[in-house]
């Protein structure tokens, strides 16, 4: 059986990896200039921007680079509160690709690390309204092949980690957003440093962009609709509330994503709103990476409370949290299920 730290040793990517400061300082600069994105980030598991921006979906952009035993363990997870597959680059991703580009309301956004090719980015912008974020080669600190200079784009630069580039390679219609950027003195206030336009001619324009680093360790909320969970059942909702039950295996993982900006510790809460067995919330197993935590427990009623865990060494690369029930039930006609679970909290 494949356990979470045997994915550890997954072939490494090229690309300069995400960091959560990255991740927020990209993250609040697009929303603040192109009022909203939505992001199909295709580095998972690293998945820099999963947990930051709040339409994101993610996927793996060459999957042949693992071994078919943790292939299995990835792709056994399911996006979205469970409503959609982890992506990867076949058939399933067109469809996302062209309901992006067909509605103006949001940008569409592909996050790519550097392993890529010209062909692979060209053929993205065969889609229409596609923009691409790529990363430099974090070794070489050189742009991958085919990111070409015939198309307006932004360079990104992290503030004291000038060796992070990260460029954003626009559709060939006019982004609004953009155009704002480039003509203005100050279109963003404080949410970028330094802005210096190295290319302008009429088709062809490239904007340099210094960020500030993201340090504050801010909390991340993850709803039960965003959940990336190995559950076989699907997020619910009324009127905006989601929620989650595990089931019908005693065992449910939710997958967070990289944990590298935090401090020497952290805090992963898991609300449990409701459990048909008041023993469950007693008798839970909680894990970390496949290790059994020791856990505290703030029980609101016999059937539902907050599972708080204490991680001391966060990782670089992901997190996967793991509940286990104990007593499972059957409602519904027949349907089993454990906890029910409607948010998870990391907080620093």
């Amino acid at each position: 059986m494949l356990f979470v730290h045997h994915t550890r040793d997954i072939p490494r990517k090229n690309g300069t990896a995400l960091s959560f400061a990255a991740a927020m300082a990209i993250g609040r600069f697009l929303d603040h200039v192109f009022g909203g994105v939505r992001v199909v980030d295709l580095t998972f598991p690293s998945a820099g921007f999963s947990g930051i921006m709040g339409d994101v979906l993610v996927g793996v952009a060459a999957p042949e680079r693992f071994s078919a035993e943790v292939r299995d363990f990835f792709f056994r997870f399911q996006q979205k509160g469970g409503h959609f597959p982890i992506l990867s680059l076949g058939p399933e991703l067109e469809p996302v690709l062209r309901e992006g580009a067909s509605g103006r309301d949001k940008l569409t956004i592909l996050y790519l690390d550097s392993s890529v090719d010209k062909e692979l980015i060209r053929s993205f912008f065969g889609f229409g309204d596609i923009a691409v974020l790529v990363s430099a080669d974090a070794e070489t600190d050189v742009w991958p092949d085919g990111v070409l200079d015939e198309r307006k784009s932004i360079d990104f630069l992290i503030a004291g980690t000038y060796h992070k580039k990260f460029r954003l390679i626009l559709p060939e219609y006019n982004v609004g957003g953009f155009n704002v950027l480039v003509s203005r003195d100050d279109p963003v206030e404080s949410v970028y440093l330094k802005k210096n336009i190295v290319k302008n001619t009429p088709n062809e324009v490239r904007v340099s962009i210094e960020l500030p680093s993201v340090s504050e360790h801010v909390s991340l909320v993850f709803p039960a609709s965003r959940f990336i969970h190995d559950g076989e059942y699907k997020s619910e909702s009324d009127s905006g509330y989601a929620w989650l039950w595990s089931g019908p295996s005693p065992h449910l993982r939710i997958f967070i994503g990289r944990l590298d900006a935090w401090p020497d510790k952290l805090r992963l809460k898991l609300t449990v709103v409701n459990t048909n067995d008041p023993r469950n919330l007693d008798d839970a197993r909680i894990m970390v990476d496949g290790c059994i935590m020791p856990f505290t427990l703030e029980k609101w009623s016999a059937t539902s409370g907050r599972f708080v865990v204490e991680i001391l060494e966060p990782s670089a690369d992901f997190t996967v949290l793991s509940i286990g029930c104990r007593h499972m039930c059957n409602i519904d006609g027949g349907r089993q299920v454990g906890f029910c679970v409607d948010r998870l909290e990391v907080v620093p």
